[in-house]
């Protein structure tokens, strides 16, 4: 009896505390905003297969869905790489949105290159609205998505139909850039292009922007 009383122990103590109980978790220090705003500086644990994210706070553990967060963020210091994720709206199958963790590989306002963990199958992808890419030199082991404008695109399906339309509504000299630079081919090639625009993009507009200038009277 003792002894059964002690393994039910355990494992209660064991469920209540995933970070022992999931000792194989990777564990990183970062930031997570909520969905109301406030922003944790704290330990995580991303779990792409739930769609949540786990956060230590002291000796606290508590997990976040997707519908709880606006995004968050860490550094892997072993690789020494920064990861950045937000949570997008889908539709799902019945009509109504579904928040889903995304990192962001390129970031940007209305352009960005999203990734979503692979364990989804594509009818699932399908009735979310996010189509996969069809070209074989476009396929990656995760799914990436360009976001544009509030829709979600794949990425090879982009730059057939997309890309030219984008860079068309730009300024000219991003127009020029572009006619100069070679058209991605590959999800790598894209990364790098969509890196160059957003910059060459922002660098336009601030020229563009009308200078003040300050004239000094002298009596």
């Amino acid at each position: 009896m003792f002894l059964h009383t002690k393994i039910l122990f355990v494992l209660l103590w064991l469920t209540l505390n995933p970070a022992y109980a999931q000792p194989h978790l990777r564990w990183h220090e970062g930031d997570v905003t909520l969905s109301t705003g406030l922003t944790l500086h704290a330990g995580m644990c991303y779990q792409p297969q739930t769609n949540a994210i786990i956060v230590q706070t002291g000796d606290t553990w508590r997990t976040y869905t997707a519908d709880q967060l606006q995004g968050f963020r860490y550094t892997d210091v072993a690789l020494s790489y920064s990861h950045q994720f937000r949570v997008y709206e889908t539709t799902g199958p019945d009509g109504q949105t579904v928040p889903l963790i995304f990192e962001i590989l390129v970031p940007g306002q209305s352009l960005a290159l999203l990734r979503l963990p692979g364990q989804h199958r594509a009818n699932w992808l399908a009735q979310h609205g996010l189509l996969r890419c069809q070209r074989a030199g476009w396929q990656t082991p995760d799914y990436w998505f360009v976001w544009l404008e509030g829709h979600f695109a794949a990425p090879d399906a982009f730059v057939e139909t997309g890309l030219d339309n984008l860079v068309a509504a730009a300024p000219e000299s991003v127009q020029r850039w572009s006619a100069n630079t070679a058209r991605p081919n590959n999800p790598k090639a894209l990364s790098l292009w969509l890196s160059r625009y957003n910059g060459r993009l922002v660098q336009a507009q601030n020229s563009d922007r009308p200078t003040i200038t300050f004239w000094s009277v002298s009596h």
